[in-house]
């Protein structure tokens, strides 16, 4: 998770922060660490940086090419962040 972006939605107080990425998928491996660690490292995740997902709704500006805000997907508030 961006340390910029808040882990409660504003508004509402959601918890934003999701399961992290390794247990997601040691869970969907069935156990299997090597496989659970290939895949997370490819999200970024690392035993020195563990992350997790984020459970905001992106939104993405095709003109632009980036992601250009979030919203709580509790109450559909746009989450501020520093890049906006």
């Amino acid at each position: 998770m961006n340390p910029m972006e808040p882990k409660q939605c504003p508004h509402c107080n959601a918890d934003l922060d999701g399961e992290d990425i390794y247990e997601y998928f040691l869970r969907i491996y069935s156990g299997n660490e090597k496989k659970a660690m290939e895949t997370a490292e490819l999200f970024g995740w690392a035993k020195e940086h563990p992350i997790s997902f984020r459970l905001t709704i992106g939104e993405y500006d095709l003109e632009q090419d980036r992601t250009i805000g979030h919203r709580c997907p509790v109450c559909d508030t746009e989450i501020p962040s520093e890049s906006n």
